[in-house]
């Protein structure tokens, strides 16, 4: 049993290395944007009073000569809506912006009502309580230098805060992003984030948007990806992981809101093919082993203490610089002590969303 530990710790340690191997934040921006004749941001709002003014001011700053702005409300019960149309009265930049009321209930709803009246060739998405770097959709949008290219994912990382709980989330992310690079990049897209996503409206059309997945909840931007993947293959799908493509979002402010998104997310593995919903697993079952590498004590209590240090110690190291590079690469430092505690609390964390997914209760922005 000891050995058969020692042996999972050492794969686990060497597919994490792997997936490092993958990131590369470099990207040759030496040709010219000289294929893509338009662009439209869609964002999609609720009960979003608060974040609208940094949302609109960094939209505002971009790097962009003209482009169409949609905003789309989902039946917001605060004053967004107000908020919004004071800020577009007050623009500045030459951005045409347009607000638009959902036609139905749910991101999706209003995703699938701001592309029917979006007029650009390219569509790109965020989410209101974001902040958009300066050259993000230049950034973006280049990856469609290919004509093949019908969907670009970028990242995405929660503001900075001192607290470990921010930290915690920012790490949280990172291995968010690890993943999603990895399997894209081995032609296999597994996730990737509606709040860093950009497509050609045409492929959105091609594949009928989310028709045959509105009923779920979440999962827009994953469910999305996974059909322009099977109607055009892999290689139509490209990621973006340069400092400049990076969105940052709001870091929840309690363990509750952070447990209501995770559970929200995972609430969709039901909707996918067998192999993605028993990959989604996967994470669960090696947090149960790095649990249960805790009773090898009680086998020799010698013996499985020195393999209960040598496992940990593989675990944190490979984790330091796997999650590490990508941070680093994105400009964010990771304090040692905080990797530490987010690697002994990270297991009881997905354990204790998993167990919530199967309750099937969560809240999100005043809906159930």
């Amino acid at each position: 049993m000891i050995i058969l530990a020692l042996f999972v710790g050492i794969v686990y340690a060497i597919t994490l290395l792997l997936l490092a191997s993958k990131w590369s934040s470099e990207q040759d921006m030496s040709g010219t944007i000289s294929n893509i004749h338009s662009v439209s941001l869609l964002v999609p709002f609720r009960n979003e009073v608060n974040n609208l003014p940094e949302i609109f001011h960094s939209i505002e700053q971009l790097d962009m000569d003209h482009m169409q702005v949609v905003w789309i409300n989902d039946h917001s019960e605060d004053e967004s809506l107000e908020m919004l149309v004071a800020l577009i009265g007050k623009q500045s930049s030459s951005f045409d912006h347009l607000v638009l009321t959902s036609s139905g209930i749910g991101k999706k709803a209003a995703l699938e009502t701001g592309v029917q009246r979006a007029t650009g060739e390219i569509i790109l998405t965020t989410d209101a309580d974001c902040v958009l770097p300066r050259y993000w959709v230049k950034e973006m949008i280049y990856g469609f230098q290919n004509t093949g290219t019908q969907l670009v994912a970028g990242p995405v990382l929660t503001k900075s805060g001192n607290s470990f709980f921010h930290k915690f989330q920012q790490i949280d992310w990172a291995s968010i992003l690890l993943v999603s690079n990895f399997s894209i990049k081995m032609k296999q897209p597994l996730m990737c984030s509606g709040a860093n996503l950009a497509y050609r409206k045409s492929a959105f059309i091609a594949v009928e948007g989310y028709a045959g997945n509105r009923a779920v909840a979440s999962g827009d931007d994953e469910f999305l990806l996974k059909k322009i993947t099977s109607k055009y293959g892999a290689s139509a799908v490209v990621y973006q992981n340069s400092p400049n493509c990076l969105v940052m979002t709001n870091a929840h402010k309690d363990w509750a809101s952070l447990f209501d998104q995770r559970v929200r997310w995972a609430s969709k593995w039901k909707a996918h093919n067998r192999l993605h919903a028993l990959f989604s697993f996967m994470p669960a079952l090696l947090q149960l082993f790095w649990l249960g590498s805790f009773t090898l004590t009680f086998i020799d209590f010698t013996c499985g203490l020195i393999a209960l240090g040598i496992l940990w110690t593989m675990k944190l190291m490979a984790e330091w610089i796997a999650l590490g590079k990508v941070l680093k690469s994105l400009k964010y430092e990771v304090p040692m002590q905080a990797l530490l505690r987010t690697s002994m609390i990270h297991p009881f964390y997905v354990i204790f969303t998993v167990v919530k997914v199967f309750g099937g209760n969560y809240h999100w922005k005043g809906r159930g």
